[in-house]
């Protein structure tokens, strides 16, 4: 306790500051970890989106009906390229028509929007592998034909690769920006 009564009104000030200084430098790296967290999730959930649009117009199209029957595996197409995004084509009794690759072949959910509504974001979900792998993922019937049995689940799903890889990096450099301006604040 006489140690803190001995202090300078400087060094008071300093450590002041210091704690100012730490307290802006968290607030700002929390806020910017966030927006940029709900922003690249957005920009996820707007490609799983599209992609099941595109897939759906694709067969609404006049050979849709006999591409979903006989060649499911031409609408692989649409994930090729794209890195960390499966795509699964399955039947009406959830017999697996194509996937894009072998991790696609284990997707599954049972959330399924129908074929009569359009997906919008509250469908997509989060998504965990077995081997620890996270993503978003969305699955939705879309019908092929006039007969009740006639439609497809597609199941598409986003791994999270590049987004996590950038939020890891902002939340180190928040952090060193952090340290680095208590830091200085305190070696005034």
């Amino acid at each position: 306790m006489n140690l803190l009564r001995h202090m300078s009104l400087a060094t008071w000030l300093a450590m002041f500051f210091a704690a100012a200084t730490a307290l802006v430098f968290s607030v700002a790296g929390v806020h910017l970890y966030l927006s940029t967290s709900q922003q690249l999730q957005l920009r996820e959930d707007t490609l799983l989106l599209n992609t099941i649009g595109f897939l759906r117009h694709r067969l609404g199209m006049p050979d849709g009906l006999e591409m979903a029957r006989l060649h499911p595996d031409r609408l692989l197409d649409v994930v090729l390229g794209q890195k960390g995004l499966l795509l699964a084509i399955k039947g009406p009794k959830e017999e697996l028509l194509a996937a894009s690759t072998r991790d696609a072949m284990q997707l599954s959910t049972d959330a399924s929007v129908p074929e009569d509504l359009s997906p919008d974001a509250a469908a997509i979900r989060d998504w965990r592998e077995s081997d620890g792998t996270r993503g978003r993922i969305i699955a939705v019937w879309a019908r092929i034909g006039q007969e009740p049995d006639d439609q497809v689940q597609f199941i598409v799903a986003r791994e999270h690769t590049e987004s996590a890889v950038v939020l890891r990096a902002h939340r180190n450099h928040v952090l060193v920006a952090v340290l680095t301006g208590v830091l200085a604040t305190a070696l005034l």
